[in-house]
């Protein structure tokens, strides 16, 4: 069984050999920087954002989520045109890597973990702030995070829990002390 399936519609067929090599390439650099094994992952495309609202319960501009396991994505065009097709696969790559060790802590913590380790500015534009953390913001709490009541509120709580990980990363040595 190939260490990375890559799941895509029809018409994206021409894009698999990218697709798995950049995922392949993002696995074993996370794997390396967490200081996990690399496990085997299947990532899942939707031909639609429709089907992908569908099979994940999620709202489109979340972009990936995880399913029984699998990454569920929106469709590569989508994600290109959006310029965040490396930074979802990565994102989704740290929840998978990350989730069983943070299970018992704040979604806050989890999702803080996912952008800081993606690379990912917190806010679309912004500049990466891991090595410098943002001032004190109070942490988003599940709700924030589980049920956003717009594109802007999830991005406003993502902001503030990626704040409040890299202020806590900043002060202790290993991820999994985040709290």
């Amino acid at each position: 069984m190939p260490e990375v399936l890559v799941s895509l519609p029809d018409g994206d067929e021409g894009e698999r050999g990218v697709i798995t090599e950049l995922a392949a390439r993002a696995r074993a650099d996370l794997a390396r920087t967490l200081g996990v094994m690399a496990p085997r992952v299947t990532l899942r495309f939707h031909p639609t954002v429709d089907s992908y609202e569908r099979a994940t319960r999620e709202p489109w501009f979340t972009s990936g989520a995880i399913v029984n396991g699998d990454i569920h994505l929106l469709p590569p065009a989508v994600l290109r045109e959006r310029g965040v097709l490396d930074r979802t696969i990565r994102h989704e790559l740290v929840h998978v890597m990350t989730n069983a060790p943070l299970s018992e802590r704040p979604l806050w913590v989890r999702e803080g973990a996912a952008i800081y380790f993606a690379g990912e500015p917190p806010v679309p534009g912004g500049k990466d702030t891991r090595t410098a953390p943002a001032p004190r913001t109070s942490c988003p709490d599940d709700a924030e995070l589980l049920r956003p009541v717009s594109a802007g509120a999830l991005t406003n709580a993502y902001a503030r829990a990626q704040a409040c990980f890299a202020r806590q990363m900043s002060q202790r040595r290993s991820w999994r002390d985040v709290r």
